[in-house]
């Protein structure tokens, strides 16, 4: 089980690199429009609620097969999400509630994805079931708080999730572009991958939870 945290944070801490690198490339783009949004009195909820209608949005054009039109919601979702972080940074809004709205908004990303791919027919049913139930395991159960002066864990949930859903979740975005661009459709492969290594961190951490009442 160590080696297996071990190789998640080693992937976790690349993803991070990568992201603080694409966050300086793009911050002269982002910050410009940011502080035009400020002007409009635009904040980050507001964002992340686009957010939400963009990918509700998706849902329907993907199941009715408008697939450039899904691939424009896709990417406005995602550059609503590059722009809110760092108008909630701009603002000094960069607080948990914040936090929880957007991550919210990406899990609501991971439930839309396999609901749209199984009715299109894409993805099989079973999958698709085991990865969103194993995907909000992994969610609520992931981060646990050991207090100091009580002998046993307690669940606690925090905005920043999992370390494991969250490279999932990643996988999932990746391999929804590889067919919006390329029309590579490996979604069963990759949900039945995610689905197996959440179900894996889920145990670990039940496991965890468990003997640390004992």
């Amino acid at each position: 089980m160590n080696w297996f945290q071990s190789g998640i944070r080693s992937l976790d801490n690349l993803g991070r690199i990568l992201v603080l690198f694409m966050r300086k490339i793009r911050w002269p783009v982002t910050s410009a429009i940011c502080r035009f949004l400020i002007r409009l009195h635009v904040n980050q909820s507001h964002l992340t609620l686009s957010r939400i209608f963009l990918l509700v949005g998706f849902y329907f054009v993907w199941v009715s097969s408008f697939f450039t039109l899904a691939l424009v919601l896709v990417l406005s979702a995602w550059v609503l999400d590059c722009l809110d972080g760092d108008l909630s940074r701009i603002l000094g809004h960069d607080t948990p509630l914040g936090e929880f709205e957007d991550v919210m908004a990406d899990n609501f990303a991971c439930l839309i994805f396999p609901l749209s791919l199984i009715q299109r027919g894409m993805l099989n049913g079973v999958w698709g079931a085991l990865f969103i139930y194993s995907a909000f395991n992994v969610l609520w159960l992931a981060n646990r708080n050991q207090p100091q002066d009580v002998d046993r864990a307690e669940l606690v949930f925090r905005p920043k999730g999992d370390i494991i859903l969250s490279l999932s979740r990643k996988a999932i975005w990746v391999v929804m572009y590889a067919f919006l661009f390329f029309r590579i459709s490996i979604f069963n492969p990759t949900y039945v991958v995610t689905s197996v290594v959440l179900c894996v961190s889920t145990i670990i951490n039940y496991y965890q939870i468990i003997k640390s009442r004992l």
